[in-house]
């Protein structure tokens, strides 16, 4: 029998993770008449039968959510990456940019949540920032995703992922590249594959 984890009048990209050895799951949600919300709740069993109350993790003021949320266990926290969509004051009018927001839980039960850090940002083309794969090199939060046709790596300074090294485009052919996936293969080498649509064919990358 499924098991009722929230209700609402409308929501999207909910995404599942095991967190502390307990199922949890991140969803946006649209209250009626109030601004979008990232939401979070996670079951207070390891089976996922019974659940907590979901909290609010992060509210979109004067801005809009976007497509791609990722939920992961980092260092024993619940941890959310997300893409924040905005109008950029330092742009023509009514021109957007886009985030991409890491916020983890200030506690082991994730009923408050810290400030998100913005890990990189893009705001010539929004669109051109998407998808986003997490590996963990060392304990060390490791993400990689595609951004201006280009697959970039981007290490955290720490295993909470609170500070962030400057992205790296790793393939420097200048090919348009498109979906990607990446794994760890010893716990310490990432490993990448990748869609090089100049060449039609599929490339891999170690890191």
């Amino acid at each position: 029998m499924p098991t009722l984890i929230a209700t609402a009048s409308e929501l999207d990209y909910p995404v599942l993770a095991v967190v502390n050895g307990r199922p949890a799951v991140a969803w946006h949600h649209y209250p009626e008449m109030d601004d979008p919300e990232l939401r979070f709740a996670q079951a207070t069993d390891v089976n996922g039968s019974s659940w907590a109350t979901p909290t609010t993790a992060f509210t979109f003021s004067n801005s809009e959510p976007e497509e791609g949320v990722r939920l992961f266990d980092i260092a024993g926290r619940a941890t959310i990456l997300f893409f924040n969509r905005f109008e950029n004051p330092n742009l023509p009018c009514c021109e957007e940019a886009l985030e991409m927001l890491w916020l983890q839980a200030a506690n082991e039960t994730a009923t408050s949540w810290n400030s998100p850090i913005v890990v990189d940002f893009e705001q010539q083309d929004p669109t051109m920032l998407e998808v986003v794969s997490m590996v963990q090199i060392n304990g060390t939060p490791t993400l990689v995703y595609h951004k201006q046709d280009t697959v970039w790596l981007l290490r955290a300074l720490d295993k909470q992922g609170s500070a962030w090294a400057t992205p790296y485009a790793f393939d420097g052919s200048g090919n348009r590249v498109g979906r990607h996936n990446a794994a760890v293969s010893d716990g310490e080498t990432a490993v990448i594959s990748y869609y090089d649509d100049t060449l039609n064919g599929l490339k891999m990358a170690q890191i």
